[in-house]
């Protein structure tokens, strides 16, 4: 099995197109893909899919000295389901690989902000000294 036939190829394509969107969405100069333009993702992975399922290859054939490009006729009459593959496969990268991983440093800092103590004003901390001198009998 060659090209995109082959579940590892199409499963590794998916994974690194998956990488490169959230790559993306972590960059300041691409500011027209983030994690909240749902639209700009889905219509990047849309196209990032068609490119990565088009199957064309080259080659150079160094006796004839010749550069050829293969697979475009198949490239095109194969290519709707091919792309709706990579596109799933895509998909199902991102939300396995990617999506607990960003989840998980989501909760770390969740949880750090939520088991820090409080900020404690000025006030506040007057009145908490002022009752527990009161209460020891000071």
């Amino acid at each position: 099995m060659l090209g995109l036939d082959n579940p590892a190829a199409t499963g590794g394509l998916a994974l690194l197109a998956a990488l490169a969107i959230q790559y993306l969405k972590n960059t300041s100069w691409a500011t027209w893909i983030r994690r909240d333009t749902d639209k700009a993702n889905l219509a990047l992975s849309v196209a990032l899919a068609f490119m990565t399922s088009m199957g064309i290859h080259w080659t150079w054939n160094a006796s004839a000295d010749t550069f050829v490009i293969v697979g475009v006729r198949a490239a095109l009459t194969h290519n709707l389901w091919q792309w709706l593959l990579q596109w799933a496969a895509q998909h199902a990268a991102y939300k396995g690989v990617i999506v607990p991983s960003e989840t998980l440093g989501e909760i770390r800092a969740l949880l750090a902000r939520l088991l820090e103590p409080p900020p404690v004003s000025e006030a506040e901390r007057k009145v908490t000294t002022a009752q527990q001198q009161k209460g020891s009998g000071q």
